[in-house]
C-alpha cells in the first residue's frame, strides 16, 4: 500500500504554492487525504512550509528534480497520483511522465502544450497501458472547462432531446485574471517553436492532433481566428487564446468515448467582446493585440525583450488577495441534428489561470486517486472528460469554487443543474 493519495511536484512554484495552500484549507493534513509536497530544492521546500497558514508543519516532504529519473522513481513508488505545476512541460516533463508510466503511478498536470502531450502519448501510451498508469494532461483552466463543459452539455442535451449536439460553440463572457509567468514562459516556449519547425505548425493547426490513432474524425473544424457575430450570443466574438488548445481535448475525449457526440461533431471557441460597433471595434483591437504579440514572440530577439522587460518571470505572479477577486464565467451552447438547442454555463472565482487552476489540479488528483478505480479506466492517457465525468463536477463544486448549470428553461427541472 503506497503511503500517500497525492504528491504535489512543484510544490514550491507559483501555481504549486497556491494548490499547497488550497489542500492545507480544504483537505488539512492526514485528514481524508494523504499528501505530501515534493521538488529538488529542501530549503525552498521548508520555506513553504515555515509561511502556510493554515500551518503545513506536518506535511511530509519528498525530494526529486525533474531531470532524476530515479529520483523520480522513488518518488512515484510512494504515492498514487503525482499531480504536478513544474513547466513548461516540454522543458521540465518528460521524465516524469516516464517514471509514472514506467511505475503504474497515475499523473495529473496543467500543461496546455499540446505537441508536447502527442509526442508524449508515442513514448509512453503502450507503457502505460501496460503498467496502469492513467495519464490526465490539461487539467486546469485549460482545458477543464471547455472539456468537462462540453461532457456537462452532451449531457442535458441526452436527458431533454435523446440526443447528442453535433454543434458547441464555447464563448468566454468573461475572464478576468493576469496569468504567471509560467504561463508566459510556456506561451512563448511554444511560439518560439512554431516560427521556427514547420512540423510543429502544422502539427499546432491540426484540429485532431491528439486524438488516438484510426479515430476516424473527419469533420472539418472552424477555427474562430477572426472577428464574427454571434448570432446566438448577440456580440461581437474576437480569437480566444486558448482555444487551439481546448478544442483539440474536446475532439480526443470525443474520440476516446467512442464518438457518442456524433460523427460530425463540430467545436470551436471565442471570447464575447461586445455589441453594436463598440462590439465590432473592440474584436479587432483584441484580434490586433493577438496577432501584435505573437509576432513579437516569434522573433528571437524580440521575444527575448518580452521577457526581460514585459511579462512576468517564471514564479512571479499577482497577490493572493489580488488572485481570489478575480473570476470567469463560460457559456456554451449546441444544436442537436433537428436544431434543438441546450445552453450551459460554467462559472468559477478567483483567477483562472492560477488560482482557479490549482484548485481544478488539486481535485482532478484527489479524484483519480479516490474515485476511479483501475478497473473501470485502466491505464493510457485520457482526458478530464473521458476518465473522471460527473464525479470531478461534483467535487468542483464542493471544493473547487466552480458552479454548473444548464441555462435553457427546461434545465432546472431535469436535475441536471449542478450548483455549489
Amino acid at each position: 500500500m503506497k503511503p500517500f493519495d497525492i504528491v504535489i511536484f512543484g510544490a514550491t512554484s507559483f501555481v504549486g504554492k497556491l494548490v499547497v495552500q488550497h489542500m492545507l484549507e480544504v483537505h488539512g493534513v492526514g485528514r481524508s487525504v494523504n499528501w505530501a509536497m515534493a521538488g529538488r530544492s529542501a530549503s525552498k521546500l521548508q520555506a513553504l512550509k515555515d509561511r502556510c497558514v493554515p500551518s503545513a508543519a506536518d506535511v511530509p516532504v519528498l525530494m526529486a528534480d525533474a531531470e532524476d529519473l530515479d529520483q523520480l522513481k522513488r518518488m512515484c513508488e510512494q504515492t498514487k497520483v503525482v499531480i504536478t505545476t513544474a513547466g513548461p512541460f516540454s522543458l521540465y516533463g518528460d521524465k516524469l511522465i516516464q517514471a509514472c508510466a514506467e511505475t503504474g503511478t497515475d499523473y495529473c498536470d496543467i500543461t496546455g502544450e499540446t505537441v508536447w502531450v502527442a509526442e508524449m502519448m508515442k513514448r509512453h501510451e503502450k507503457t502505460a497501458q501496460r503498467t496502469g498508469a492513467r495519464l490526465v494532461n490539461f487539467c486546469g483552466f485549460d482545458s477543464i472547462p471547455s472539456d468537462m463543459g462540453v461532457h456537462f452539455l452532451q449531457q442535458a442535451s441526452q436527458r431533454l432531446f435523446n440526443a447528442p449536439c453535433t454543434q458547441v460553440r464555447l464563448r468566454v463572457f468573461h475572464a478576468r485574471g493576469n496569468p504567471p509567468g509560467g504561463t508566459y514562459a510556456t506561451l512563448l516556449d511554444g511560439i518560439g517553436k512554431a516560427a521556427q519547425d514547420k512540423t510543429y505548425r502544422q502539427a499546432l493547426s491540426d484540429p485532431y492532433l491528439l486524438c488516438p490513432p484510426g479515430h476516424g474524425l473527419t469533420q472539418s473544424q472552424n477555427e474562430a481566428y477572426l472577428p464574427m457575430f454571434d448570432k446566438d450570443f448577440k456580440q461581437w466574438t474576437a480569437a480566444f487564446v486558448m482555444a487551439a488548445i481546448n478544442t483539440r481535448v474536446v475532439h480526443r475525449s470525443h474520440a476516446l468515448l467512442g464518438k457518442r457526440y456524433g460523427a460530425e461533431f463540430k467545436y470551436d471557441e471565442a471570447i464575447l467582446v461586445g455589441r453594436s460597433v463598440w462590439g465590432l471595434v473592440g474584436a479587432y483591437v483584441v484580434t490586433a493585440f493577438m496577432f501584435t504579440f505573437v509576432a513579437l514572440a516569434a522573433a528571437s530577439w524580440t521575444r527575448s525583450l518580452l521577457q526581460r522587460f514585459l511579462v512576468p518571470k517564471p514564479g512571479q505572479g499577482s497577490n493572493l488577495a489580488s488572485l481570489k477577486k478575480c473570476s470567469f464565467d463560460v457559456r456554451l451552447t449546441g444544436e442537436t441534428a433537428k436544431g434543438e438547442t441546450v445552453r450551459v454555463r460554467l462559472a468559477g472565482q478567483g483567477d483562472p489561470a492560477c488560482y482557479a487552476t490549482s484548485r481544478m489540479l488539486a481535485e482532478s488528483g484527489i479524484c483519480l486517486a479516490q474515485d476511479i478505480s483501475k478497473a473501470d479506466k485502466p491505464g493510457g492517457f485520457w482526458t478530464t472528460a473521458s476518465i473522471f465525468s460527473d464525479k470531478l463536477i461534483d467535487r468542483l463544486n464542493q471544493h473547487g469554487q466552480m458552479t454548473f448549470e444548464v441555462l435553457d428553461p427546461q434545465g432546472p427541472s431535469t436535475g441536471l443543474t449542478r450548483t455549489s
